[in-house]
């Protein structure tokens, strides 16, 4: 199957002649830490399925059972920005996709690291971003094409995986970009909690690495493997009453906007 994911081939597409100095156990090692063997079957037992159909049988495959509260605040209508905390850094995403995707009829899109599109049944589903690198000059143009479009978007406002803050498992401070791309878009806001947290390893992880000024993220190498730890388990979200992008006006800064919407969201239940 053209789907099955080459985990060489991928390091070397990414790395170029720095893959081939990877010693073989550490290859192993990421093989397994990022369970390509388990993501493959997948793959190969989900019958060609696609986007958000792909990420339900995913979910499915891994016995995990989604509970939704508020549907009913959903909008009829498209172009809307679907905004959501991010404790998980993976799962969440295939969860509200699965959803979302199937109220809107597939109209549904969430921009990623382009990491990511190494499982390409998931592929309808996303927008490759990559920050760094020669797509990083076209970023810009890209959210604006997305923006521009008649798609529902789901954005992780953070821009990472919660981390503990404070003793609490938290989103850091969320970014102004979606105000702006609401506003100038005319596209309404639909907040979303989920709710969840990833394994002690993977804050013990993220305080490691802050302790020591490592600028690689090393718990987010972990993401995957902390998906197959919710193997069995159940995950909930609360959809909250949409905001109109008119809300947005001239009474706060477009990033006091941002942390008021990150508030509301912390305050579904």
């Amino acid at each position: 199957m053209s789907d099955i994911i080459d985990f060489e081939a991928l390091l070397e597409q990414k790395l170029g002649e720095k893959a081939r100095r990877i010693p073989r156990f550490a290859v192993r090692y990421l093989r397994n830490i990022l369970h390509i063997d388990a993501l493959n079957d997948i793959i190969q037992k989900s019958n060609a399925l696609t986007g958000w159909r792909f990420a339900q049988f995913a979910l499915q495959y891994l016995n995990i059972e989604i509970v939704v509260k508020g549907l009913d605040n959903l909008p009829s209508h498209n172009r809307l920005i679907f905004v959501s905390n991010h404790p998980l850094g993976g799962p969440d995403g295939l969860a509200l996709a699965s959803v979302l995707g199937k109220e809107y009829n597939d109209n549904i899109v969430m921009p990623v690291n382009d990491f990511l599109m190494m499982v390409k049944p998931l592929s309808p589903l996303f927008v490759p971003i990559n920050k760094v690198g020669g797509q990083s000059r076209n970023l810009p143009g890209i959210i604006n094409n997305i923006m521009a479009s008649d798609s529902n978007i789901i954005i992780f406002p953070s821009g990472s995986c919660s981390r503990k803050i404070n003793g609490r498992i938290q989103d850091r401070p969320w970014t102004k970009t979606f105000v702006r791309s609401c506003i100038e878009y005319r596209r309404d806001v639909v907040p979303i909690h989920f709710f969840g947290q990833n394994s002690s390893r993977f804050y013990f992880l993220d305080r490691l690495q802050k302790f020591f000024g490592i600028k690689f993220s090393i718990p987010m190498l972990f993401l995957v493997d902390e998906m197959f730890r919710h193997k069995n388990n159940q995950f909930k979200f609360v959809i909250g009453k949409p905001i109109s992008y008119t809300n947005f006006d001239d009474t706060k800064t477009q990033v006091q906007w941002a942390s008021y919407v990150r508030d509301s969201v912390y305050e579904l239940m």
